[in-house]
């Protein structure tokens, strides 16, 4: 048991002896690494990225007509009609200005 113990000891210590005897060349590669890094970064145009949950739901308005009452419109006039107000250029410009 003391064997295990004083290899595991000797393996720490030589561990130790080879980060103190490269230092320099250890913190190089750190320095290069964080300045390369940084450089990229700089360099590389801004990314923005966004994220929207959009939920959008059909007023209950219906006609009546023959005693039952049927909707304005179906799904897909809906959608398609939602679909051209939210990519209209008033809203985007709005969108683009940041406001509400």
């Amino acid at each position: 048991m003391t064997e295990n113990t004083s290899e595991a000891k000797l393996h720490a210590l030589d561990y130790w002896q080879v980060i103190r005897n490269r230092y320099g060349v250890i913190l190089l590669a750190f320095f290069l690494v964080f300045m390369t890094a940084g450089v990229i970064t700089y360099i590389l145009p801004p990314q923005y990225l966004g994220k929207v949950v959009l939920e959008v739901h059909q007023h209950a308005e219906a006609a009546e007509g023959m005693g039952s009452r049927r909707p304005l419109m179906n799904d897909y006039q809906f959608i398609q009609t939602q679909f051209e107000i939210i990519t209209s250029k008033e809203t985007l410009m709005d969108v683009i200005k940041g406001e509400t």
